[in-house]
């Protein structure tokens, strides 16, 4: 026959396990709950920039907008001017050869017609409107700033 002490024994056993069974239950129904109101502000939120219904377009809509919240900050403005220029000093040079440098042929009689003597054309594509406008200029960056420091007065 089992004593007083067996049975309080087994009784506190018991009363532990349902209390960790129920404290898991609680937290298992927190984190239930507080996924279920993750993913309500998630809809809140889908519905709130329109995206809900439109498929593809909306939610590439919805990926273009936080690329462009995500890069277009102030901060990145300087890169993309430094950027900018060097791709449009590029794409200057690459149209300026293709059409007028008299060594690139693009089209096949021109490639057909092999080394051409042509001096003049050549001399027109090297001597062009910057050049012409930097050899009557002085070589030098600041000619005020250095000809105050050197003129003696």
């Amino acid at each position: 026959m089992p004593s007083k002490f067996d049975f309080a024994k087994s009784w506190s056993a018991r009363k532990l396990s349902e209390h960790k069974m129920e404290t898991g239950r609680r937290r298992l129904g927190s984190l239930i709950v507080g996924e279920q109101r993750r993913e309500g502000r998630r809809e809140e939120e889908r519905k709130s920039r329109g995206v809900q219904g439109r498929g593809l377009v909306g939610a590439l809509h919805s990926m273009a907008s936080s690329t462009f919240s995500r890069w277009l900050r102030p901060e990145a403005y300087p890169l993309f001017a430094a950027v900018g220029t060097a791709v449009g000093i590029c794409a200057f040079q690459l149209v300026r050869n293709i059409t007028g440098n008299p060594e690139v042929r693009v089209t096949k009689e021109n490639r057909a017609a092999g080394i051409l003597d042509n001096f003049q054309e050549g001399e027109r594509y090297k001597e062009h409107g910057l050049r012409k406008f930097v050899r009557t200029k002085s070589p030098e960056i600041m000619p005020s700033i250095n000809g105050f420091f050197s003129d003696p007065k």
